[in-house]
């Protein structure tokens, strides 16, 4: 008995673990993809995002996601309202959207949804559904858990290939702003000519 509460009680930590490590690379993700302001003080708007994000609750980071950086082929996720700035300053705004098709986006919708509900029901509601005075309840919580902790592992590691991939796309596009072909075009009007 004591060796099932046990085990109970470690699969309930490795789902809470894994929600937090999901919480925490959304928020990182989520930080980076909407950035706007002077130029020259990108740095600290991403920043002041970043710390934004801090107290937000998994659910209200999922629906910013959902809302602003999520779309099918055939729309565009709502971008994110830039700040103000001196009309003499240089301005930037980046915006990362991840495009798929529209069954994708409903699936993706519906997993994060899933993911939203499961998270509050192991905080919430987890004792409500188990008999834990019986081995029978026991065991059906444990077998529960197992598979709360795949579920929640299959999200983090989708979340985790579209991090990677919003940082490839950002390095490609810092590398594209830094050559010398774009200072040429964006700065003295020289567009390269096609080889």
């Amino acid at each position: 008995m004591e060796d099932l509460q046990d085990e109970i009680e470690r699969q309930l930590g490795c789902c809470m673990l894994r929600l937090q490590q999901y919480e925490r690379l959304l928020k990182k993700m989520m930080s980076v993809m909407a950035i706007a302001g002077p130029a020259e003080r990108l740095e600290a708007a991403r920043d002041r995002r970043a710390a934004g994000m801090r107290g937000r609750t998994l659910g209200a980071l999922v629906r910013e996601f959902l809302d602003q950086h999520l779309a099918s082929a055939s729309s565009e996720a709502a971008p994110t309202k830039a700040e103000g700035g001196h009309p003499d300053l240089p301005y930037a705004s980046i915006h990362i959207t991840l495009s798929m098709s529209s069954e994708k986006e409903v699936q993706i919708r519906d997993g994060l949804a899933e993911l939203v509900k499961l998270r509050n029901d192991l905080v919430h509601h987890l004792y409500e559904h188990f008999d834990l005075s019986s081995d029978t309840g026991r065991a059906a919580m444990a077998h529960h858990l197992e598979s709360c902790h795949a579920r929640i592992d299959g999200h983090y590691r989708l979340l985790h290939a579209w991090a990677t991939q919003v940082a490839r796309s950002q390095a490609l596009a810092l590398s594209v702003i830094q050559s010398p072909e774009f200072e040429q075009a964006f700065v003295h009007g020289v567009l390269p000519t096609a080889q």
